[in-house]
């Protein structure tokens, strides 16, 4: 009896497992950005096209990371942000889009990853993906091409183990 009693946990408990290594991590640097906390959900139908976010170079970002620190903004027009659009090493096919480029604060960690945005009313919401768990968050600034500046931008970390 205990023994089928201990099994019946096993499937639950794989799936607490994975639903909980899964989701976006709350924790992070509320100095640099706030994390979502549920206000803007990761929805396919606000999903940003991923053509419309770009990495900066090593150089730029940490420049931009330096100045939006000191200037205490969360986001920046590129062109007011003092980074070239070379700087994000655009295909020619992503650098005519409509709609502006921003400079967003973001967290990601030192692995290896790649971000996703969402956005909505409430705002713009960076997620740093990658596999395994995130580690110590690490100030990061994206690009992102969006048709009105975003009202609020939080960030965080989703790892899949």
């Amino acid at each position: 009896m205990r023994i089928a009693t201990c099994a019946g946990l096993l499937p639950a408990l794989t799936v607490a497992f994975t639903l909980t290594s899964c989701a976006s991590l709350p924790v992070g640097d509320p100095d640099w950005v706030e994390p979502s906390n549920g206000r803007i959900g990761p929805l396919e139908s606000n999903r940003v096209d991923a053509g419309r976010i770009a990495v900066l170079d090593g150089p730029a970002e940490l420049t931009a990371v330096s100045r939006m620190g000191q200037s205490g903004v969360k986001l920046a027009l590129l062109a007011d942000a003092g980074v070239h659009i070379d700087d994000l090493n655009l295909p020619q096919d992503r650098a005519g889009k409509a709609g502006s480029w921003y400079l967003i604060r973001a967290l990601g960690d030192a692995g290896g990853g790649e971000f996703s945005a969402f956005n909505s009313d409430a705002g713009v919401y960076i997620i740093f993906n990658r596999f395994g768990a995130c580690t110590l968050p690490v100030r990061r600034v994206v690009a992102i091409r969006l048709d009105s500046p975003p009202v609020q931008v939080f960030a965080g970390c989703s790892g899949v183990l």
